[in-house]
């Protein structure tokens, strides 16, 4: 799946409580996401950690979005099954660009 043209570059990051459960898997203008964690930990009793982060284009997100809808909770909220964990294990070791040129997760 090839994202649609880019819209602004910035940073695609993945959080997660400390204890672990879902993820939320978004974008920021920003060149870290340290301040979008912050933000997101006001809403949360639970500590969250920034387990990835990397530059990125606003539609790039979008497109990981779609990819992952089968396990999306809400919002920006992801569940935790395995190809989301494969997502967040891919940017690790690979680059967003080729994660969103393979074939979709299975469902």
């Amino acid at each position: 799946m090839t994202p649609p043209p880019p819209s602004g570059r910035g940073t695609l990051y993945v959080l997660q409580a400390l204890s672990g459960g879902p993820y939320k898997i978004g974008w920021t203008s920003k060149p870290s996401a340290k301040a979008r964690r912050a933000d997101a930990q006001t809403y949360l009793p639970e500590t969250l950690r920034l387990l990835r982060e990397t530059p990125a284009y606003a539609s790039q997100e979008k497109a990981v979005h779609k990819l992952l809808h089968a396990y999306r909770l809400s919002g920006e909220w992801f569940q935790d099954a395995p190809p989301v964990r494969e997502f967040v294990d891919f940017l690790s070791a690979g680059s967003l660009d080729s994660y969103l040129t393979t074939d979709a997760p299975p469902a």
